[in-house]
């Protein structure tokens, strides 16, 4: 397995990413920004079926990824490169991280061992609220936000990591993702 993030002062990669239907198996949007301002923004054709739900909630559908490449191009195409080495950065990372396995599983690309920060726990932690939305921390933070696009939620993914890193620095560890299919595996 490659390794993601293994120097301490490795360069976050804040992400985001959607999938086609509840199934959560397959990738059909991917966004990221470096620290250093670079970004990765790709339409994914992930050769499923796309639900309503899954549609309206993250604005892609089937027209959305007409004649776009499938995870496999993508991944090849530049992702993986643009990830390698990066501590990833996410909000309620866990779950992007396990569609990404699976993602990656189902095309027989070899799975890193990722370093990641998961920003919900550390919300949870940092403020009491009776929901937490990314919507939700973001109006507690005095930032409010929709989330129209996949780029907005890597900037508001940025904002909160920022706030919890002026408030409880300590939240932001990284810790190590390992994909099994009985359960995922987190590493202190």
């Amino acid at each position: 397995m490659r390794g993601s993030g293994s120097d301490p002062n490795s360069e976050r990669a804040f992400f985001t990413l959607a999938a086609p239907n509840p199934r959560n198996d397959r990738v059909c949007a991917f966004a990221a920004a470096l620290e250093s301002g670079a970004a990765f923004d790709a339409l994914v054709d992930p050769e499923a079926p796309f639900s309503r739900v899954n549609a309206a909630i993250y604005g892609v559908s089937s027209d959305s990824v007409y004649a776009k490449p499938n995870f496999r191009g993508v991944w090849e195409g530049g992702l993986d490169a643009f990830l390698s080495g990066k501590v990833l950065v996410g909000y309620n990372a866990d779950f992007d991280l396990r569609i990404l396995a699976k993602t990656l599983e189902a095309y027989g690309i070899e799975l890193p061992v990722w370093r990641f920060v998961d920003l919900l726990p550390a919300a949870r932690r940092l403020w009491d609220l009776s929901c937490y939305a990314l919507s939700d921390v973001m109006a507690e933070l005095g930032a409010p936000w929709r989330g129209e696009t996949l780029s907005d939620t890597v900037a508001a993914t940025r904002f909160v990591y920022d706030a919890i890193k002026r408030e409880e620095p300590e939240l932001l560890t990284p810790k190590y993702w390992i994909f099994t299919e009985e359960k995922t595996k987190l590493r202190w």
